[in-house]
């Protein structure tokens, strides 16, 4: 089975859902091609200690199979329709170029070339990662091309406006195999979008869990190490973060803690600022976007995660702390509360008074930190083991196949 994966940038450090998904269906000894918008070795350095798989060669873009010159293009799709009159591919490439149906994407002849480059690569299933993508790719089950579309919304792409979404989302909804949601609070956003119930499917990112590990907690530390994971960026809320923790000097000032973020994004230098003027620059470190294998010696060294959010849908990030056992302090937004509970954590609401309030609690719970942390990491072993996730995900693929 050969299955095409279908996402904006490849490889990103903040989509570690996406090569996890892949090196999965890989390990299963599935064939995988990557689509993405542009394909550079900018992030190559995300896919680091995964080379072994040689994702960047399976990474192609529009660039590769659509001919810049529109005169070569014409060229070609006639030498293209030519040799296959005689066969079923010449349907489909005449319904390509339908222009009452396509209109743009007819004339310039990129749903024609996508479709070449699908039908030369024979591709049976297309899983596209977020709701915009699967949207492109609609068109091939509109000409009855016989491949599966599958989608899996994750976070931004159900964070529109509903009677928006209804019409944006429509065809999609309409011609997709299967529609995949990772939370219950992405499933309720899909239903209001008017997505029939029977085309959604249930199936969480999932995190690959260490067999033993390393993290052992140490209690009576003088120090606390807090670690951040995520881009930096509105959605994420660092400013709530900060401002807790320049509260918590203020009142605490003989406490010794250090907070460690990773990540990169458009806000790094008004944050840096506000570390500044809040008397903060001992107490907070900016890494910049990282590895997994860094995130994951972070995580090991640290005592608890913070995630101070507005929005999210089921943040990787908790999963692949509680997998090594750290407990977690985090905002009630999205399906957080499916993640963290009062057995592994403490949840807040996003603002400066509950959060300063569930900082200082977690504190306080120090003694309890290693309890949290098993509680956590056995709700993940148990309901979000990414090979079983995977693993629902190829019995789709496989089932009543196109």
């Amino acid at each position: 089975m050969k299955v095409l994966i279908w996402t904006d940038v490849f490889p990103t450090f903040s989509e570690t859902f996406v090569r996890d998904h892949i090196t999965g269906l890989i390990d299963r000894d599935l064939d995988v091609l990557i689509y993405s918008s542009k394909k550079d070795k900018s992030n190559i350095e995300a896919l680091k200690e995964y080379e072994h798989y040689n994702l960047f060669e399976k990474v192609f873009s529009e660039k590769e199979y659509l001919p810049q010159s529109f005169f070569i293009r014409v060229v070609r799709a006639l030498i293209i329709l030519v040799t296959s009159f005689f066969s079923t591919k010449f349907l489909f490439y005449m319904r390509a170029i339908n222009y009452s149906r396509f209109k743009k994407k007819a004339i310039s002849l990129r749903y024609f070339f996508l479709l070449n480059y699908i039908i030369k690569n024979k591709i049976n299933v297309i899983h596209a990662h977020f709701g915009t993508n699967g949207r492109k790719l609609v068109f091939l089950k509109q000409i009855k091309y016989p491949v599966k579309l599958i989608t899996t919304f994750h976070g931004y792409d159900v964070r529109i406006e509903t009677s928006y979404a209804r019409s944006f989302y429509k065809d999609l909804f309409d011609y997709s195999d299967a529609i995949i949601s990772i939370s219950s609070f992405n499933k309720e956003k899909l239903l209001s979008f008017g997505l029939d119930q029977r085309k959604i499917i249930s199936i969480n990112n999932g995190v690959k869990v260490p067999e033993k590990p390393t993290l052992f907690i140490n209690e009576s530390t003088a120090s606390i190490e807090i670690l951040s994971v995520g881009r930096l960026v509105k959605d994420k809320n660092y400013k709530l973060a900060i401002e807790s923790l320049r509260l918590l000097k203020q009142n605490q000032p003989k406490l010794n803690f250090l907070y460690h973020i990773i990540g990169g994004g458009n806000l790094l230098d008004e944050l840096k600022q506000q570390v500044k003027d809040s008397g903060l620059e001992k107490n907070i470190v900016f890494y910049g976007e990282k590895p997994s294998k860094f995130v994951f010696q972070m995580l090991n060294k640290c005592h608890f995660l913070l995630l101070s959010s507005i929005n999210e849908a089921l943040p990787t990030v908790i999963l692949e702390g509680q997998s090594v056992g750290l407990p977690i302090l985090a905002t009630n937004v999205g399906s957080i509360q499916d993640l963290v509970k009062k057995e592994n954590g403490v949840l807040v609401e996003p603002n400066i008074e509950s959060f300063y309030k569930g900082v200082l609690k977690m504190i306080s719970m120090r003694n309890s930190w290693t309890d949290l942390g098993l509680k956590g990491r056995f709700q993940v072993i148990n309901s979000y083991n990414q090979d079983y996730q995977i693993d629902k995900l190829v019995s789709i693929y496989n089932a009543n196949n196109t």
